[in-house]
């Protein structure tokens, strides 16, 4: 078990920042920093499993990366942004839960690249959307298998500049 946080006089910091291919981080907590899980541009083919982010900024994040990358079993709580901002593509989300977000842009879940895939994942008590799917500028495919939200503040499913929304 890995736990990761900061004390009130230290700077921002990220839990875990990944930017390479095929690594793996488990089991771990991170708390009270700025992004529990990022993994960055040049990372690909790598997993968290059944890690814990409570109080961030951000709970988990994929930048605009080469894809790949898979977040299996996680719980986000308390962020002030998203819990899960998915913005690599091919990226999995699996069985996962962003609860009681904290702030007007506090979303469980962002998806902001083509082809991230959700599995099961649950977005409860967010101050903002349960699942945000982004803009709809062009075509963007985003997956979503069942997947449940309910009391968000905002909607539970949302996409933006849209009058229309694909979980029919």
């Amino acid at each position: 078990n890995i736990a990761v946080g900061k004390s009130a006089s230290e700077t921002a910091v990220v839990g875990f920042f990944i930017n390479g291919f095929h690594s793996s981080v488990e089991k771990f907590s991170a708390t009270s920093i700025t992004s529990g899980v990022s993994f960055g541009g040049a990372s690909a083919n790598n997993i968290a499993i059944n890690g814990l982010v409570s109080g961030c900024s951000g709970g988990y994040e994929t930048l605009a990366t080469v894809g790949g990358n898979k977040i299996i079993g996680c719980v986000a709580k308390l962020c002030t942004d998203s819990g899960f901002s998915i913005a690599g593509y091919s990226d999995m989300v699996s069985h996962c839960i962003a609860f009681g977000g904290i702030g007007v842009g506090a979303d469980g879940f962002r998806m902001t690249a083509n082809g991230p895939l959700m599995i099961n994942c649950t977005s409860y008590g967010n101050g903002r959307h349960g699942f945000n799917m982004g803009g709809s500028i062009g075509f963007r495919a985003r997956f979503l298998i069942n997947c449940v939200a309910t009391g968000n503040a905002a909607k539970q499913f949302h996409q933006e500049h849209s009058a229309e929304l694909a979980h029919r």
